[in-house]
């Protein structure tokens, strides 16, 4: 907070001190022997005129420090956006120093850099640079900066600069700082609604003066980069405020498609670049991966219906342990979607089997082209608590223990502290594989798709102009007031705190990679 608000409150004490101190020597030496404070008036008799007077001071004062307590509240809304601000930035790891030089960067690589943790190659970090081509700054996940961040003031005048990282906060359009256009919605399954439905916002009560709850909400999401706060009036108690989080397509916008370009499958006859080269249409097989609750059914789906110039035929699958060689995958069943043709494609069923093939002839070389292999993938944390169960966990080949009465409900799964789907390792044979693949792997990041979908176009070898008739993103609200009203504690903050300490290397590198990988 400024020192304003300090210095008012400050001045306000001295003040009342000083009136009470006054009050009580005027009563004392009245007359007839009776004593009262400013504030508190005893029953006296006596010098009636000396007792109004000091009455009429002190309705006098209590007016003032009225007016003075609407400057306070205006001062700390003020000051709120040097708080969101701080809470996030990386850069605040250390004291600010405005004549700091950035870090050098390092030398460019086709794939993360791996940080060993736990044994998990988490932790990676990407360089990146803002939309105007300025400073590089080291991406790193936003809870942890907000854990380790010390408070720091920021001038309270100067607009967001594109070079901080973490939420800046607006207030409406009637604000000191208007919201850019860059800004946009965002769905989020923690928006404040009372029961489980689906949403295409991610509105948050500010809970308090500070805003508190919207702020930590959006330190959780990779793509939260602001707040615009909804409230009656400036002076308006922030407690009662709402706050809508959104995210920054000027910021979202990532390196994708120069990352692409520049790996060593593309233009290769395994990952040949002739769509986004204008030429011909042409179909592939689809086999689209995942741990579950990453979108990967929404995008096998809109795969599926794809005219038959662009796609084959698609497989949905969730195999942990992709193969080294790719095999022939026979055209499996059409699969069964409500609504064909632009309906929910969360719905549909791939039959054809959940697994890579493993006795079929392998694919050729120069058909390797043929296939696109997209593994889809999102914070483990929303993933488990969009999808889970003992089902879910023979899909995805986790430690399933001895049958389904034994298995644990997910606020019990996630108490217990242990990897039991497997999710870490799912995630490292798709991106960090041990042995070399005869064929290129599509790593798509979900939080970042939606703003990269030109990177992910060229890399499944479809035309730009397939872009907008790729689905809009909704998610289904999941949260405490869900929680309660259902009975179902797999819905709440308590739950997903305790899976981001099992989770938390694989949530680093989902905030830190871009929209799109080659592996």
């Amino acid at each position: 907070m400024g020192t304003s608000r300090y210095t008012v409150l400050g001045v306000t004490l001295v003040a009342v001190l000083a009136l009470h101190s006054l009050s009580s020597a005027s009563l004392s030496s009245s007359g007839d022997g009776t004593w009262a404070g400013i504030f508190t008036t005893a029953p006296v008799q006596g010098d009636s005129a000396a007792i109004a007077e000091l009455l009429s001071r002190r309705d006098s004062l209590k007016q003032e420090l009225a007016q003075l307590g609407h400057v306070v509240a205006r001062l700390e809304q003020m000051d709120l956006a040097a708080d969101l601000a701080s809470m996030a930035s990386p850069s605040l790891r250390a004291p600010l120093n405005a004549n700091a030089s950035p870090p050098p960067p390092p030398p460019p690589r086709d794939r993360p850099v791996q940080d060993e943790r736990n044994g998990y190659p988490g932790a990676v970090r990407h360089l990146v640079t803002n939309a105007a081509g300025g400073a590089v700054k080291a991406a790193v996940s936003i809870s942890e900066a907000a854990a380790s961040a010390p408070p720091q003031a920021a001038p309270q005048a100067a607009p967001p600069s594109e070079e901080v990282e973490g939420p800046s906060v607006y207030f409406d359009e009637k604000g000191p700082q208007k919201p850019p256009a860059s800004l946009r919605d965002f769905p989020c399954a923690l928006r404040n609604f009372k029961r489980a439905q689906v949403t295409t916002t991610c509105e948050i009560d500010c809970g308090d003066s500070k805003c508190s709850k919207a702020r930590e909400t959006c330190a959780r999401f990779v793509e939260c980069h602001a707040m615009v706060v909804h409230s009656q009036s400036r002076g308006s108690d922030l407690a009662r405020a709402t706050a809508v989080l959104k995210t920054d397509s000027a910021r979202s916008r990532d390196d994708s498609l120069k990352r692409l370009q520049a790996n060593k499958w593309w233009g290769s006859s395994a990952l040949s670049s002739g769509a986004s080269a204008g030429a011909a249409p042409k179909p592939r097989i689809y086999i689209v991966a995942s741990y579950g609750g990453c979108g990967s059914k929404m995008m096998a789906g809109w795969l599926s219906q794809l005219p038959h110039a662009h796609k084959t035929y698609t497989f949905h699958l969730h195999d942990r342990s992709p193969p080294a060689e790719l095999r022939s995958m026979p055209r499996p069943p059409p699969p069964s979607i409500k609504g064909r043709g632009g309906g929910d494609y969360r719905t549909g069923r791939f039959p054809g089997g959940s697994k890579f093939k493993t006795d079929t002839a392998p694919v050729p070389p120069e058909k390797i082209d043929d296939y696109r292999v997209i593994f889809l993938y999102k914070d483990p944390v929303e993933a488990l608590v969009s999808r889970y169960g003992y089902g879910h966990c023979l899909h995805i080949q986790g430690d399933c223990g001895d049958g389904e009465r034994s298995w644990p409900k997910l606020w019990e799964y996630a108490s217990a502290q242990r990897d039991r789907m497997r999710l870490l390792e799912h995630f490292r044979n798709y991106v960090h594989p041990s042995a070399e693949r005869n064929y290129p792997v599509i790593a798509v990041n979900y939080h970042k798709l939606w703003d990269n979908l030109p990177a992910v176009m060229a890399a499944l070898g479809l035309p730009p102009s397939l872009e907008k008739t790729f689905p809009k993103r909704t998610e289904t609200v999941r949260n405490d007031a869900t929680g309660k009203a259902e009975g179902n504690l797999a819905h709440t903050e308590a739950t997903r705190n305790d899976l981001r300490r099992i989770y938390q290397p694989l949530i680093d590198e989902v905030t830190a990679n871009p929209a799109v990988l080659v592996v």
